[in-house]
């Protein structure tokens, strides 16, 4: 069936006969379902093209906007250091593998560095700890099999036998415990110390160097990543959290008051680390989130600091409605028009500013528990009489439809972000922050 397009319209005698921040929310309630009915139209083309049929006459051709398209030169942090880590374990490597004498398996050593880091650096959300226990615990398994019946075999056949059946035990045994990818890396660990080879010739000496090149060659990748990264994800969602709110405050002092867009030296240079979608610090932020939201046991209650799992889902939860929120009134500044309204409630726009800055910038956690600073509520209910006054002042037809609707798209883009900062406040009061930021060891 080929979708049509659904025209979505408000009734304009109806909404201005609204209050001024219920009309705002169905003008943006408008301009999100277009925008969601776009994007249903581009998944309709996807899968038309997946099941090869013909494209219609007037289908939906065009991305409007949502394709993969680039911000520009950008330059994650998070990604810097991952890449740094992974190059500097690769370098430590060599260099072991150059100055120390007779290294097992000689440059494989440096090869499996790069497997691992590369592995650490592709998933940050694995416990690498985890994960590189994986590798060993196969190399230990392998140890009966290797010393104790790997030399009474006398076949392909009953080689193969004790391969399977060995594997089977593993998975079967770690399954209810351990996570698939940790699975995957007991088997390769055991594959590898089991060394097999044509001539089947066994050595308990060469057992012990293969699972010592091994434990070394994760020692190094491991003391190497740790040097860049805290070994707790808890420490990682609360650096998460600290560089999400750096990202949202440069993204808001972007524009001043005024619609003027920043443009010094200083700026365009740190542009290029927030320049990435600020959504992608809330993903991440998830992601250390399924570390420390385990299901049971002390030691997750530790990682937890007091918290519930549900209370880090909640926070989670609140960071990406304040993401959305954030990059919704960026997308509407792109299309600024300033207009005779705003001139009359500069005054209170500069206040918002200036409260939600401070309230951005200030450490997130403890200093933001309370919300932005004042009685939300008795500004929003002070700026819509300033509009009120604002518009009996103006003469018919001195605003225009555009300037009109595009003044009420960002209020509602105001409200919105200031009721996604004080939801935020309400669910980090919840928290024992110091407990969350405090040192240990």
């Amino acid at each position: 069936y080929i979708p049509h397009h659904l025209a979505v319209s408000l009734d304009e005698a109806e909404a201005r006969a609204l209050p001024h921040f219920q009309e705002a929310a169905m003008r943006v309630v408008q301009k999100q379902l277009e925008k969601l009915e776009e994007v249903s139209l581009e998944l309709f083309d996807c899968i038309a093209k997946i099941r090869m049929f013909d494209r219609p006459a007037g289908a939906h051709a065009g991305h409007h906007g949502h394709e993969a398209g680039g911000h520009g030169f950008a330059v994650d942090p998070y990604q810097l250091r991952a890449a740094f880590a992974f190059v500097a374990s690769v370098v430590v490597a060599f260099l072991i593998w150059v100055y120390v004498y007779d290294m097992p398996r000689g440059s494989l050593f440096t090869c499996f560095v790069v497997i691992t880091a590369s592995i650490a650096a592709y998933r940050p959300e694995m416990n690498v700890l985890i994960y590189s226990a994986g590798w060993l615990l196969g190399g230990l398994i392998a140890g009966p099999v290797y010393v104790l019946i790997m030399q009474h075999l006398s076949g392909h056949l009953q080689f193969s036998i004790v391969i399977m059946i060995a594997v089977f035990l593993m998975q079967y045994a770690l399954y209810p415990h351990v996570h698939p990818v940790a699975r995957i890396f007991t088997t390769i660990g055991f594959t590898i110390v089991i060394d097999a080879e044509n001539q089947q010739e066994y050595s308990f000496q060469f057992y012990l160097q293969t699972l010592l090149w091994m434990a070394t060659a994760l020692a190094t990748m491991l003391v190497v990543r740790f040097a860049f990264f805290p070994r707790t994800p808890d420490k990682m969602f609360i650096r998460s959290l600290d560089q999400f709110f750096r990202h949202a405050d440069f993204l808001l002092s972007a524009h001043d008051a005024e619609g003027e867009p920043d443009r010094s030296l200083a700026r365009r240079f740190y542009s290029i680390f927030y320049r990435h979608s600020l959504l992608v610090e809330a993903e991440r932020m998830a992601l250390f989130a399924g570390q420390v939201s385990p299901k049971t046991g002390q030691a997750t209650y530790k990682m937890l600091r007091g918290a519930t799992p549900e209370q880090v889902q909640e926070l989670v939860q609140s960071v990406y409605a304040l993401g959305h929120r954030v990059q919704a009134l960026g997308e509407a500044r792109k299309t600024w028009r300033s207009s005779v309204v705003d001139k009359h409630v500069m005054d209170e726009k500069r206040d918002w500013h200036q409260v939600m800055s401070e309230w951005f910038r200030s450490r997130p956690g403890e200093a933001q528990v309370a919300g932005p600073a004042g009685d939300l509520p008795a500004r929003l209910a002070k700026l819509e009489t300033r509009i009120d006054e604002a518009f009996a002042r103006l003469d018919e037809g001195e605003l225009s439809a555009a300037d009109y609707e595009n003044f009420y798209q960002r209020l509602g883009n105001y409200r919105g972000l200031s009721e996604a900062a004080i939801n935020f406040a309400q669910v980090a009061a919840t928290f024992d922050w110091p407990r969350w930021r405090e040192t240990r060891f």
